[in-house]
């Protein structure tokens, strides 16, 4: 990973309202991932929250054979490695889906700055339950739903969340057609096919 220098306030970032990367921001730093570039491992010590600027991330988790099983994906303005507030390690472990720049906040300055600035506190608490509140929802796909309705709904969420609660009027996939598979529980030959079927409908 190459380091780069703190951009100006971003836009569009759930983070925006606790650091405001002023001269007082929690020691926030970026850096940038190459595609498939690993940006923390699971297991690793939890000591930093994350924010993407641009580009798109996969989550993994290790299952008890030690392999890899997909289980969320994240994109502009989301923050992810949560286990770094309440946990030794992190849960997951996170590789980039394409050229990716990433915001780093070190938790333990970030928990110094809080303690000072309880208003901000405030901000991330609510932050931290909508996320939650989405996690859930995302998890809830892969119930006894159809596979159409699950792919449906994943699309519709994820229309949500590139438009940062907008719905924008096309949608940038970043992700393969067998990882959307995975992170739904079907077969990538299921979501081919009801992705053809959009395509025929001309959606």
């Amino acid at each position: 990973m190459t380091a780069i220098p703190l951009p100006e306030p971003c836009q569009g970032c759930q983070l925006i309202t606790v650091c405001r990367f002023t001269e007082e921001a929690p020691g926030a730093f970026c850096r940038t991932l190459t595609r498939n570039e690993l940006l923390y491992r699971q297991g690793e010590a939890a000591l930093q929250l994350y924010v993407p600027l641009s580009g798109s991330l996969r989550l993994c988790r290790l299952d008890a054979n030690d392999q890899p099983r997909l289980v969320d994906f994240a994109f502009p303005g989301e923050v992810i490695g949560l286990e770094a507030i309440g946990e030794s390690y992190y849960q997951a472990q996170v590789l980039a889906l394409e050229a990716s720049r990433i915001c780093i906040l070190p938790t333990l300055r970030l928990e110094r700055w809080l303690v000072a600035n309880p208003t901000a506190a405030f901000r991330l608490a609510r932050l931290l339950s909508a996320q939650l509140a989405r996690m859930h929802q995302q998890g809830s796909l892969t119930g006894r739903r159809a596979p159409d309705t699950r792919l449906a709904a994943f699309l519709v969420i994820l229309a949500r969340r590139l438009g940062r609660g907008r719905t924008p009027a096309r949608l940038h996939l970043s992700m393969a057609r067998w990882e959307i598979a995975r992170v739904l529980g079907l077969r990538t030959e299921t979501v081919s096919r009801y992705f053809h079927e959009l395509e025929r409908r001309g959606l």
